[in-house]
This record gives C-alpha cells, structure tokens and sequence, in this order.
C-alpha cells in the first residue's frame, strides 16, 4: 500500500521579462515520509529512554516523565514499551505504566483503523477459498450415522 501525495514549491521570479509565480509539483510518497519519522521519533525514544535508565543506574539526574510519555505520544509508543518489557524500566511507577499502556492500545487502534479504511475488506478476503470449501461440503457423500456401541 503506496500513499501518494505531492509538494507544492512557489517561487518568485523577478526577472527583466517579467515577474510573476512559479509552482511546481514534486511527487512525494507518504509512505516513505510516515516511515522516516516513525523511524525518527522511535530512536530519540530509544535515546531517552535509555539515558534515563542509564542515569538511574549511577544516580545522575534523571530524564523527566512526561519527556517520555510526549515522545510516546507523537509515536513512540512501541520502543518505550519494548524498552519497559526488556530492561523493566518504570516498571515500578504504576502511573507511567498505565499511561504508557494506554498510549500503546492508542496507537495500535489507530493504525489498525487507518489500515482498514486503505484496504476494503473485500480486497482483504479471498473469497475463491471460501466458495471452494462450500463446494466441497455439497460434494461430500452422506456417512452412515453410528451412534453408540453395535450401531
């Protein structure tokens, strides 16, 4: 799935001929675009993340809170999480650990809302193996009925 979008550059000319706007349109796919900064915001997540366990290790002054929580919101909630679940840091903050689950249960509802209004359900579901298993129980002969023992 390809998200096609395009940027619009305006230009001012200020020549001797004559002034006036120039625009032109250069393809960008959003794909691409969404990926680098998922890509972008996950990583400083990962680094603050990491700073603070590492700074709560030797004692030195912590990461603030809500930092993390702010970069989990605008999306890095999976690396906060997966940072929580392999080196259990905040494990014991139960407040930042619901509010990070919270955000994570966001973002996963969010994503699986956007995916299924960019591919209709019916390009999702193969219905050649649906019409075939319904086609092989009509062809099924009739088993005798054993019921019990001597039947």
């Amino acid at each position: 799935m390809r998200i096609q979008g395009c940027i619009l550059v305006r230009s001012a000319l200020n020549s001797p001929l004559g002034a006036g706007t120039v625009t032109i349109m250069i393809p960008l796919d959003l794909t691409l675009v969404l990926i680098s900064y998922l890509a972008i915001v996950n990583a400083m997540t990962l680094f603050a993340a990491g700073y603070d366990k590492l700074a709560a290790m030797n004692f030195w002054r912590r990461a603030p809170e809500w930092l993390l929580l702010c970069l989990s919101v605008i999306g890095g909630a999976p690396t906060a999480k997966l940072l929580q679940i392999v080196t259990g840091h905040k494990t014991l903050r139960q407040d930042f650990t619901l509010n990070l689950n919270l955000i994570a249960v966001f973002h996963l509802t969010l994503g699986v809302a956007a995916w299924s209004t960019t591919t209709p359900l019916l390009d999702r579901l193969e219905f050649s193996q649906v019409a075939q298993t319904s086609a092989d129980q009509e062809n099924v002969d009739e088993l005798p009925r054993r019921f019990g023992p001597g039947s």
